[in-house]
């Protein structure tokens, strides 16, 4: 009957799994989300978001091999102006050796999304940690033009963005047409030179098929 009352409710079950499941992250970082969410999500002056913040740093130290909750924390710290160095030196360092598994890989698109819609994260911090996660998960070429795109018209580091190109184009060596259609979405932004840097550098690259 006890467990039944622990699952009755949503809040009921978030709660629940992290008291049944003490070190588990995803659910620390459910009944964080559950908070945020419960205050209206990205509502400005949101009523639950220092419950969620709360909610985050318990999460953080209970579940170390994970950056779901800390990336959160730093997320709704920053919409509230709090501050967040340390907490973005431990998810830097975190990240060095976290699995990469999809939770964790997540992590990039949660900042770069967070980022582009008007919360104002450390810039260098954000560069940092999506290079340090598109290193460790491998990221394909998509993966790597959209890092490239984000660094490229979100931040005050475009040249940042030339290491992603460069290998998100290596990774299509055989495939002109779509190696074409991303060098062509650069130049549409306003950035011809870099284009045409990245062009030279591809063609550089390419074997000699010549008989």
């Amino acid at each position: 009957i006890a467990h039944a009352r622990d699952w009755a409710t949503p809040l009921s079950l978030a709660s629940a799994s992290t008291k049944y499941a003490k070190t588990s992250a995803r659910a620390w970082n459910s009944l964080c989300l559950y908070y945020y969410e419960l205050g209206g999500g990205p509502t400005p002056k949101n009523p639950y978001l220092d419950k969620a913040i709360e909610i985050c740093q318990q999460g953080v130290l209970a579940a170390p091999y994970s950056v779901t909750s800390l990336s959160n924390l730093i997320i709704f710290k920053s919409r509230k102006g709090l501050p967040t160095q340390a907490d973005w030196k431990t998810l830097l360092h975190r990240l060095q050796y976290v699995n990469m598994g999809p939770e964790n890989v997540q992590t990039a698109s949660a900042l770069m999304y967070n980022f582009e819609n008007g919360t104002p994260l450390d810039e260098e911090n954000t560069i940092k940690a999506l290079d340090i996660i598109s290193r460790r998960a491998r990221f394909g070429p998509n993966e790597l033009a959209s890092v490239g795109n984000f660094i490229l018209t979100q931040t005050r580091h475009p040249d940042a963005a030339l290491p992603y190109y460069e290998k998100s184009l290596q990774m299509r060596s055989n495939d002109d047409q779509a190696a074409q259609l991303l060098l062509k979405q650069i130049e549409d932004t306003g950035h011809e030179t870099l284009a045409s840097k990245l062009r030279t550098r591809t063609l550089q690259r390419k074997p000699n098929t010549t008989q």
